[in-house]
């Protein structure tokens, strides 16, 4: 009986170590966890931050690029509406220097005739 108390003790003391260094894997594991987790929350926030902060930059841009448009098509229509007017001014002036150029054409058959 004595060697069967024996083995038990030495099962028993083998066990409680086993016991603590499985505990000590298990704190282990939770601390990494526990370390791995923070870094995945203030990854997390920082990648937030800056989606806010992109989505923030992308409105900027997009307002900025409307008001180039706008201005674009505003300098566009004058363009156009100056491009316009000079058509018209200059038909308007071929139109009169064909008249003139009709009345001197006239004017020189006219002097002809008379000489």
């Amino acid at each position: 009986m004595g060697g069967l108390s024996e083995r038990a003790n030495d099962t028993i003391v083998r066990f409680t170590a086993l016991n603590e260094q499985t505990r000590k894997g298990a704190d282990q594991v939770a601390t990494h966890l526990s370390e791995t987790t923070a870094r995945y929350e203030s990854s997390a926030i920082r990648m937030h931050r800056l989606s806010e902060e992109s989505s923030a930059r992308m409105k900027e841009m997009a307002a900025e690029i409307t008001t180039h448009i706008e201005q674009f098509e505003s300098l566009r229509q004058a363009s156009d509406k100056a491009g316009a007017e000079v058509q018209d001014r200059a038909a308007t002036a071929m139109q009169n220097l064909q008249h003139v150029l009709e009345r001197l054409l006239s004017a020189r058959e006219a002097t002809n005739t008379i000489g």
